[in-house]
Formats: structure tokens, sequence, C-alpha cells
């Protein structure tokens, strides 16, 4: 038997399956219609129940597949894990894994592993097939992991099909959900007045307002606090309490999603053996958003001596995003959680030429100027003329020559600019800093635009692969930047 683990979710096929990415397998072949599973695992809007999760769906799937039509439902016990060699080759579960599986209280409840309810619908697949799908989803609080069992109706007998599918169902189940055994929801973690107090807009402030460029902000210091910039950071200390607020770069969310950032979160509260108290996500004043309470290093404290200390994260989708963190102790929280709500409403979004960018990659010593965004890890941008600005750098693991790499790196680039018309190229293979190095460049016009410069290096120390590559509207806006970035780099020896 196989087993698939992710970080909220496992199941079990039969040995001889193989991977089917993204998060699945499948029985041997090409065939599109042969028996797959697939999991998928995603943090909800808000929590909901399995089956109005299961409802919300039903009305979404007859878009998404070809002559779609429902023909089961039902509630899916969230059964424990069972133990190794319940699958067979080609079918069933062994009878004393399914005794344990019917046997066990909490499966049957749903108390210990969520709640959940499966789909079963026919359609039309890629090669207009009949088809069949089961689709299971199991719930707890705001997340949701879904198995999608599919095959073509002629894909094997009926009998044998359900009681394979039966076999890997009761495999299925949630896992790693300490991170959520003391999640209270319905209890907001804002007041109903920071909405309306965002909305008003920052009021006249009776002190000076501080810059903070490189979290785009500024904001008032409040009485009785020490306000201070550590890394860009704009952090404000009373006793033991601290506000934090800097801007996301270098992680998921640093475009402005609130979505991605939480889900990133989420999983980094998980590996920190922290356990959260409380989560949300919506809108506030039309801003995505999405905040977090949790409790410190909780798995690992001992409870009878150590004090608690919770943290309120807010992340805000605003340009440029803001991460605002309050962290204190949690007899502190009701009244230090106003002065966080004053600030998130009193922050003033500095012009766009006044913001900083320092680039988040540690190999590099490099601010941008200006209304720059982080797009995703790697990868920066200004949007604001015509013809965009980006920058992109990566370093990986790589034991492949320069040489090796050079036909494949230059013909993406080239292949990503997509130009109409060349009037330059050029890529040499050499030396930089005492370091292997590939430089090219590129010069031309794109249907889109009537001057379009591409610059990029290459770095190959021992054993790494260090790449920067610059993109913009001809070479008096590309060369500066890449020349400047160029210099930045402090690779270590």
């Amino acid at each position: 038997m196989k087993r698939y683990e992710s970080r909220y979710c496992t199941f079990a096929v039969p040995d001889n399956w193989v991977p089917q990415p993204p998060f699945g397998y499948a029985e041997p072949g090409d065939d599109e219609g042969r028996l797959s599973a697939q999991a998928l695992e995603r943090w909800l809007p808000k929590a909901t129940t399995a089956a109005a999760h299961a409802a919300r769906l039903k009305e979404l799937l007859p878009a998404l597949y070809s002559a779609f039509e429902l023909v089961g439902e039902g509630r899916f016990p969230a059964a424990a894990a069972p133990s190794p060699g319940a699958v067979t080759a080609r079918g069933g579960w062994t009878s004393k894994a399914a005794a344990a599986a019917a046997g066990n209280p909490a499966a049957e409840s749903g108390r210990e592993g969520g709640e959940g309810r499966f789909l079963t619908f026919k359609y039309r697949n890629g090669d207009h097939e009949a088809a069949i799908a089961r689709v299971i989803y199991l719930l707890r609080g705001p997340l949701a992991c879904e198995l999608t069992l599919s095959g073509s109706v002629a894909a094997s007998p009926e009998r044998d099909r359900e009681r394979l599918w039966d076999g890997i169902a009761k495999t299925f189940s949630l896992r790693g959900l300490e991170l959520l055994s003391r999640l209270e929801l319905g209890r907001p973690l804002f007041s109903e007045g920071l909405q309306a107090a965002i909305l008003a807009g920052p009021r006249r402030q009776p002190t000076a307002m501080q810059k903070f460029p490189r979290a785009g902000v500024a904001l008032p210091p409040p009485a009785g606090w020490e306000v201070a910039e550590e890394e860009g950071d704009a952090v404000l200390r009373r006793n033991e309490a601290e506000i934090r607020l800097r801007r996301p770069v270098g992680v998921a969310g640093g475009d402005g999603n609130a979505g991605a950032w939480f889900a990133w979160r989420m999983r980094q509260l998980q590996d920190s053996a922290c356990l959260v108290l409380g989560c949300e996500r919506g809108k506030l004043a039309g801003v995505p958003y999405a905040a977090v309470l949790h409790d410190e290093k909780a798995l690992t404290r001992s409870w009878s001596t150590a004090a608690a200390r919770r943290t309120l994260e807010l992340f805000r989708g605003t340009q440029p995003p803001q991460w605002w963190a309050l962290r204190a102790h949690e007899s502190a929280m009701p009244d230090l959680r106003p002065v966080l709500e004053q600030l998130v409403a009193a922050a003033e979004t500095l012009p766009p030429e006044e913001w900083q960018l320092k680039l988040a990659e540690p190999w590099i010593d490099f601010t941008l100027e200006g209304p720059w965004q982080a797009a995703s890890p790697g990868l920066y941008a200004t949007l604001t003329e015509r013809q965009p600005l980006f920058a992109h750098l990566a370093s990986a693991e790589s034991k492949l020559a320069l040489a090796t790499l050079r036909p494949q790196a230059v013909a993406s680039l080239r292949r990503g600019a997509a130009l109409e018309r060349v009037d330059a190229e050029n890529e040499v293979l050499g030396e930089w800093r005492g370091y292997p190095a590939l430089r090219y460049s590129l010069d031309g016009a794109s249907r889109r635009a009537p001057a379009v410069s591409v610059r990029a290096v290459w770095l190959a120390p021992e054993r790494r692969l260090y790449s920067l590559y610059v993109q913009g509207a001809g070479a008096n806006v590309a060369d500066p930047l890449f020349l400047g970035l160029l210099e930045a780099i402090r690779l270590p020896r």
C-alpha cells in the first residue's frame, strides 16, 4: 500500500499506482480514464459545515464538468487511518481494517478527525468518455481537504471500482490538527468599529506623523509608546507589549493576496508549534484581509510554569500590503487590541515615490526606490509605467556547468521576451569577481512595446547557481537597474 501524506491530509492507494501530479496517484498507463485519486487542501474564507460546503460545490460543479449529473451524496465518517496492508492490489478493504474503522466512535462522530460529506457524479472527460467521480470533503474549522476518486465508467466493473474506492476512502483522514486543537470560532478578532474607522479615513493627528518608507506608511506615535524603525519595520513598544508593522517581502502575500498570506502563515505557525486560537478572513473597508490569533510555542510550553504570550496578526491587502502584529501577555490583550485598531485606522499610505522595498534575498544588498511591488518571492515589479519594469532573482543548488546550462537558459529568456524585432543580442561566458558567469543582453521591440531590453547574468559558485534578470522599456531603463543590482550582489565565499 502506498500512502500519500500532505501537510493536512493522508490517504492510501494500491502499491502499483503511480504518482499523478500535483497531489495524487493513478493506475499505471496513459489513459485519461484510468482510475485515479487526487487530493486538495485549502483554507476557506470562513469556517463552515461540511453540508454547507458540499451544497455550495453542487452549485459550482455543473459549470466545471461536461454533461454533469449528480448521482449520489451523503455524510462521510472521518475514519481513523487504517493499519498497513488495508488496500489490496485491485480492490477491497480488509475486513479487519474495516471493522476497526467502523468501531471507532471518534471517527463516526467526527470529533477528532473533522466532519465530512461526499458527492458522486457522472460527466464526460477530456476524451469525451463517460466518467464518474466521487469527491470527499473533510472540514475542520476553516480547513477543507478534498479527495477526488475518478475514472471512466468503462475502466473497470462497477462492483470492483466501488470496492476499491471504498477502501481508499476509508484511509482518507485529516492530520496535523494540533494547530487547530484550541481554535475558537464565531468570536471576532476585531471590534465592529474598526471597519467604520478605516472607512472614515485618517483623522488629523495632534502629533507629527512618523514616516516608515520601507513599510510604505506614516504613523502617529501613540502616547506612552517607544517608536523605532528596525530593519524597515515600524516597531512600537510599551512595557512587555510590542506592535510591529512590516511590509511582507519574499513571502506569500507580497502582492497583496490575503488568502495566500493566510495559507503561508498557517504553515509557519504549525512548523513553530503554535496553537491557533482564532482566525478570520474577509474585507475591511473593501480591502481583503486575513487575521490570526495564536499562542506562541503552546505545544512545547509547560502550562504549569510558563506565562502565555499571544500574538494577534492582521494582514491587509493594501498597496503596499500591511502586516501588523500585536504581541503581548494574554491578560493584556483586551486593553491593547484597541491601540492596534487605532493605529491601523490612522495609518496613512505614503506617496508611491516615497516607498522603499528592500530585496529579501540574503545574497544581495539592494533597496528599490519608488512604487515597486513584491509580486512573488524573488519577483519585483513596478507597474506605474505603461510598460512594467521587472527584476527577478533566484538561487538554487546546481551541479551543472554554465556551458551546459547556457543554451536552455538563453533560449528561455528569448522566448519570454517575445520580441517581433531583434535589434541586438549578445551573450558572454566568462568570469565575474572570480565566479563562473554567463551574461546575456537582448534589445528589440514586441507587439505591445516599441522598446524592450532584457539583461541577465548567471553566476555559478561551487554547487550553486544564482540568477539575476531585468526587463524594461529600453536600455536606458533596464541598464541602470541591472548594473545597480549586479554591483550589490554579495555571494558567500
